[in-house]
């Protein structure tokens, strides 16, 4: 099993991958309700106070990683956390890199909620604009559910308090010839259309928009099929057009573009790499603009994007609350920790096999946790890497990067900040760029 040292990160690029398989939890129980999020306290610009933090090092993570592997058997984990542009921890356990491409399950919802985004800052879309407005068919022909899906709206998907159910139960690809469910000809200016579309028809509201918070497949496939009408193009070319091409995100595809294992559903779903994720997570953090300096989205949708959607919610009752900890959600992000203002000091996409990208904007960092694990129970993947990202990522970039929230140091250490350096990195700029391999 190869684990280089943290400390030996290449001048190369990007990102933090980490793939690892899946065992016993370090998130929060699934029984009893989940913490509140945590809040960057009542400070507007996110400032905790002294002494909150232990110092954790990078090398402590490396080790739960390699603890894991070795207990599920899985291929491998990767991670790269970076902060101010460049790579401040990496670790690679068994055959994973940043290359590494691997289904990022509901990860993928973050990516989607940009390609979205996109339209609304070309004035194409309404975050509140109601989805039958683009899409005439989408309420279906059930008299008791017509009129109350014609007033589920664009942000209510995004946010998964449309009221739909979580699962679709569509088929996969209807010849049985391949992972792609989508139909080649014509595009989308029809609902239905799509092998999923009827099963989207068929499935009944469990409560009235904006009344319950339930995360949801169905709803993400819904929003994927207004990106492909409004568009005139596929999903896999509204993606590439808006998102993975202007990002050099040549390793990511999405369903009805080859790679992408058991399609079920559009807009939940794609195959990944770390170095790819890192450009994606670069650029939001980057307030919407890419390595290339071209903007992708705009800053002011993002910042709505980390604002709680799920406000006088009951959340506890979503599996995914228990599995990831967190009880409020933005749109297509979770929102690990809260500035005082309400938007999400730091935010998140968990994915069901483990992958958990994020962004910590006080202390500019960004990475990814990759895992590949499709054979534990479901949650399992995603209380680990929740609580290893969570729990422990933060006081690492405390203790060895720069320091934001101050705690006491180290004896012998620097009294301006929690730790030291990492050691032989400080002539390390790593920035994330449109040749990045990632490795």
């Amino acid at each position: 099993m190869r684990v280089p040292r943290l400390s030996a990160v290449p001048r190369a690029v990007l990102v933090v991958l980490v793939a690892v398989g899946l065992v016993a939890s370090v998130g929060c129980s699934p029984d009893g309700p989940a913490p509140e999020a945590a809040s960057e306290d009542d400070a507007s610009d996110g400032s905790w106070p002294p002494g909150t933090y232990p110092q954790v090092r990078f090398a402590d993570l490396e080790q739960e990683l390699v603890r894991r592997v070795e207990a599920v058997g899985t291929a491998g984990a990767s991670l790269v956390v970076v902060q101010d542009g460049a790579v401040l921890a990496r670790s690679d356990v068994g055959s994973f890199d940043p290359t590494t491409v691997v289904p990022v399950g509901e990860a993928a919802r973050w990516l989607t909620a940009v390609v979205v985004a996109t339209l609304v800052d070309g004035g194409l879309v309404g975050l509140d604009d109601p989805v039958a407005d683009h899409l005439p068919g989408f309420a279906g022909d059930d008299v008791a559910d017509r009129d109350r899906k014609r007033d589920v709206t664009v942000r209510q998907l995004l946010s998964h308090t449309s009221g739909l159910p979580g699962s679709l139960g569509c088929p996969t690809d209807p010849s049985g010839a391949g992972a792609t469910a989508t139909v080649a000809e014509p595009v989308a200016p029809v609902w239905p259309q799509h092998p999923c579309d009827d099963a989207v028809d068929d499935a009944s509201l469990l409560d009235g928009p904006g009344d319950r918070f339930v995360v949801s497949t169905a709803g993400y496939h819904v929003l994927a099929r207004l990106v492909e009408d409004v568009t005139g193009r596929s999903w896999p070319e509204a993606v590439a057009d808006r998102l993975t091409g202007p990002l050099a995100m040549s390793a990511t595809t999405v369903p009805g573009s080859g790679g992408v294992d058991d399609v079920t559903s559009l807009g939940s779903t794609a195959d990944s790499s770390g170095a790819d994720l890192g450009r994606f997570l670069a650029m939001v953090l980057a307030g919407g603009v890419g390595a290339a300096g071209s903007r992708v989205v705009s800053a002011e949708v993002l910042s709505e994007m980390e604002r709680d959607q799920t406000t006088k919610l009951d959340t506890h009752l979503e599996p995914w609350v228990a599995w990831t900890g967190i009880p409020t959600f933005g749109l297509g992000v979770w929102r690990d920790r809260l500035r005082g203002d309400g938007t999400g000091a730091s935010v998140s996409a968990a994915g069901g096999t483990g992958t958990y990208p994020w962004i910590d904007r006080p202390r500019n960092v960004w990475g990814v946790l990759v895992m590949d694990d499709r054979a534990s129970p479901p949650g399992e993947a995603v209380r680990f890497s929740a609580g290893l990202v969570q729990g422990q990522v933060p006081p690492a970039v405390e203790t060895e990067g720069r320091a934001v929230y101050r705690v006491p140091a180290r004896p012998g250490g620097d009294p301006t900040r929690d730790g030291d350096a990492v050691e032989d990195g400080d002539d390390e700029s790593i920035v994330v760029t449109d040749d990045a391999s990632g490795g």
